[in-house]
This record gives C-alpha cells, structure tokens and sequence, in this order.
C-alpha cells in the first residue's frame, strides 16, 4: 500500500514537474515577449523624441517667419507713409505747374495784346 501511494506521489510529481516545465516555458515565451515590446516602446520613444525635436525647429521656424513679416509690414508701411508724402509733393508741383500755365497764358494774352498794339502803332 505504501508501495502504491508512493508511485502514485512520484506520478503526481512527475505530472507538477511537467506543468512546471510548461508553466517555465510559457514564461521564457512571455519574458521574450516582454523584451520585444520594451525595444518597440524605446523606438516609439525615440521616434517620439525626434518628432518633438521637428516640431521645436518648425515652431522655431513659424516665429523667425512671424519675426520676418512684422518687419516687411513695417517697411510697407514706411514705403506707403514715403509714397503718399511724394503723391502730395506731386499734387503741389502740379499745381504750381497749373498756376505757371495760367500765367503763361496771360503772359502770352499780354505779347498778342502788345504786338497787336505795334503792328497798330506801325501802320
């Protein structure tokens, strides 16, 4: 009897060493899993990383941009403020350039009026 609890113990046994053996196997499975998945988290990291990294010199970049356009915004509008005295320069010169015009009609009316007064005075 002891006999036949000792053989069915040992056959027990050899059954929890077998279980053990899977049980280890699946476990080696998993822990490989494991590694692969913190080597793909790593490189999902430094791909993260990189692109953080990109969007950095990009916003860098937006604000040089920014920087640039306030400044040709402000040029324009120096350029605008310039061509606008110089449109009322314009407007003046031609109005004194209207003002000689009309007294150089006058001027003329007057030499029509004197050479007719000659021409009179020689007849």
């Amino acid at each position: 009897k002891v006999l036949q609890t000792d053989r069915q113990v040992l056959q027990k046994n050899r059954k929890v060493l077998q279980t053990n053996r899977k049980v280890l196997q699946t476990d080696r499975k998993v822990l490989q899993t494991n590694r692969k998945v913190l080597q793909t988290d790593r490189e999902v990291l430094q791909t993260d990383r990189k692109v953080l990294q990109t969007i950095r010199e990009v916003l860098q970049t937006g604000r040089k941009v920014i920087k640039t356009d306030r400044e040709v915004l402000q040029a324009d509008r120096k350029v605008l403020q310039t061509n606008r005295k110089v449109l009322q320069t314009d407007r003046e010169v031609l109005q004194t350039d209207r003002k000689v015009l009309q007294t150089n009609r006058k001027v003329l009316q007057t030499d029509r009026k004197v050479l007719q007064t000659n021409r009179k005075v020689l007849q």
